[in-house]
């Protein structure tokens, strides 16, 4: 997921579907032909403009992941020599995260692959809250408390994603549902508001 993220800040969306675009098939290609109609019933990225929203749904929802991962690595080596050099631009050490933690920030997890947890087996839910919580907890050198879920908007996780991210070790969860938290909420289901939304309201 995080090539995918560099490629796009690197590119630019439109350059990365037309890269894209060269390495797939027609049955593909259909994926990932635009429709308003879908794309207004897409609740996942509810920031980007209908178009991207439709591009990004596709390649991260629709398409098998085994196919997304072929894809984003093919464009991954056209648009970057050195895989190692990109990945020391874009990650945080185990240095970096510990004097983070020093200097007061909360470390938190976002699961391992940033998979829709949703769309996963009980087992893969687990692998993805477990083993990413593992690495980060020895990386910073104390128990992190928090995970964000990925794609978090209703539909994106389930009462089964809550129990699950609890028996990992989750203290509390939140996610990218847009409101204010009122009465008595679950630790593992809480709503946020983005800064577009408060810079609104201000």
């Amino acid at each position: 997921v995080h090539k995918l993220q560099l490629l796009m800040v690197d590119l630019g969306i439109q350059k990365l579907q037309g890269m894209l675009n060269q390495f797939l098939s027609r049955e593909e290609h259909e994926l990932f032909r635009y429709d308003a109609e879908k794309a207004a019933r897409i609740n996942f990225y509810p920031y980007d403009t209908p178009d991207v929203r439709y591009f990004k749904h596709a390649l991260n929802v629709v398409l098998p992941g085994a196919r997304r991962e072929a894809l984003v690595g093919l464009a991954f080596k056209t648009a970057f020599v050195s895989e190692e050099a990109a990945h020391r631009s874009l990650y945080c050490s185990a240095q970096d995260l510990r004097a983070m933690r020093a200097a007061g920030h909360e470390i938190g997890s976002h699961t391992h692959t940033h998979a829709l947890l949703s769309s996963l087996s009980e087992r893969e839910q687990r692998h993805e809250l477990v083993h990413s919580k593992r690495v980060l907890d020895a990386f910073v050198g104390d128990p992190v408390a928090s995970l964000s879920y990925p794609k978090g908007m209703e539909g994106g996780f389930t009462e089964e994603t809550m129990r699950l991210a609890g028996e990992a070790g989750y203290r509390y969860a939140v996610t990218a549902v847009r409101g204010v938290n009122e009465g008595p909420v679950s630790p593992l289901h809480i709503n946020r508001l983005d800064t577009n939304d408060i810079a609104s309201v201000l």
